[in-house]
């Protein structure tokens, strides 16, 4: 069956680029994520060590 075939290299062809697109996103958004958890540290120590009432 060449349809079947031709799917078949189209995705052994095309996962690979798929795959490092998804790993390439996900570093960035992951590297976002630190970044922000870092730049939000300051803060939500603050409010972590201040007494409720400071709010």
């Amino acid at each position: 069956d060449k349809t079947k075939a031709d799917v078949e290299t189209i995705i052994n062809w095309s996962f690979p680029i798929m795959l490092e697109i998804i790993v390439r996103v996900n570093v960035i958004e992951i590297a976002v994520i630190v970044i922000m958890i870092l730049d939000l540290l300051p803060s939500l120590m603050y409010l972590v060590a201040s007494p409720t009432g400071q709010r």
